[in-house]
């Protein structure tokens, strides 16, 4: 199982020149995320946002920006919670706006509820300019639930496309809604699409749905992934549709085979129910594929840098040892 990407992407480089602190500088991520300007970046401090209505970004008058992020310190220790009252974010650029880049990263999104893109929309007007980049990486979405299509949920509208989304480190717990699909992404109906997907190292788990993934006209790369202890509907976990999927690439751990590749023993997390951090007997072990040309960042969802061979989930084995190994000794001490 363990491999080398042999092929080249143009991985998005985010630059922020201004931050806004939530909530020293602003009392609310909402008010923080009003009129945002350009090369931004909000930063979520430890503690739990309630929301009753969506995190939107681009539906107000005067919003422009190219390159905006909102971030917390961990998703240990920022937690948005919805409380089943509403969805988390929706990125809906308007006409008006420049091609529009998206960072999301290191905080837990809970209890998103809503008919589309529970934890995360992103679709574009009609006669908008093209979406940019989109990155979610280090987030535990938790208990998300879309009675429509997607806890997330991005498809740009009427031939516009999407540069590409890339979804690293990520943790799906609970989410889901039967007979939906959980992860909808998609390109425009008819479209010939340049964009890509590249789903890296995320653990979808206790889930529910048709279809854990569905990647509609879009290239996508599949790696390092563990689902497991899923409900499907469908008689597949992953639904792929339209001429776009040749680049399709699925060396993933799954319970239900797409490939010959794919491992299908109990992947043996410390705590089924909870914890999903890889035992020391774990078969996820050392057996990923080199992701390092592709991942845009190379850490896990604890935030520990990637060392020595990849394992698959969003979870480093050998980085939780270290820190678990260095408390041990300070304790001895």
């Amino acid at each position: 199982m363990i491999g080398l990407l042999l092929f080249l992407i143009g991985k998005p480089s985010f630059v922020f020149l201004d931050t806004i602190y939530v909530p020293t500088d602003s009392a609310t991520p909402q008010k923080a995320w009003n009129g945002i300007t350009d090369s931004t970046l909000v930063i979520l401090e430890n503690g739990t946002y309630n929301i009753t209505t969506p995190l939107v970004y681009g539906a107000g008058p005067g919003t422009s920006a190219n390159m905006i992020g909102m971030q917390g310190t961990g998703a240990e220790s920022v937690i948005i919670d919805a409380n089943g009252s509403c969805a988390g974010f929706c990125f809906q650029p308007v006409e008006t706006q420049t091609r529009e880049n998206l960072l999301l990263q290191d905080f837990t999104m809970r209890e998103g509820k809503y008919g589309y893109g529970a934890g995360f929309l992103a679709s574009h007007t009609p006669t908008g300019p093209f979406i940019g980049s989109i990155v979610l990486r280090r987030i535990k979405w938790v208990n998300d639930s879309a009675t429509a299509m997607g806890v997330i949920y991005i498809t740009p509208w009427n031939g516009a496309d999407c540069d590409s989304i890339w979804i690293e480190n990520s943790l799906f717990d609970g989410c889901g809604y039967p007979g939906k699909v959980l992860l909808d992404l998609r390109q425009d109906y008819g479209s010939s699409p340049s964009g890509k997907l590249y789903f890296i190292n995320n653990t979808i788990i206790n889930c529910i749905s048709i279809y854990m993934l569905n990647i509609y006209q879009l290239r996508g790369y599949v790696f390092n992934t563990i689902i497991w202890n899923n409900t499907t509907s469908g008689l597949q976990l992953c639904y792929l549709d339209g001429v776009y999927n040749s680049d399709w690439d699925t060396s993933s751990y799954n319970e239900v085979p797409i490939r010959v590749d794919n491992i299908e023993e109990d992947p043996l997390f410390i705590n089924a129910g909870s914890n999903y951090r890889l035992q020391t007997g774990s078969p996820c072990k050392d057996v990923g594929y080199d992701v390092s040309a592709i991942i845009t960042e190379n850490k896990d969802l604890d935030g520990y840098t990637w060392t020595g061979t990849y394992e698959m989930g969003c979870y480093s084995y050998l980085e939780y040892l270290k820190v678990k190994l260095s408390t041990l000794e300070f304790y001895m001490h």
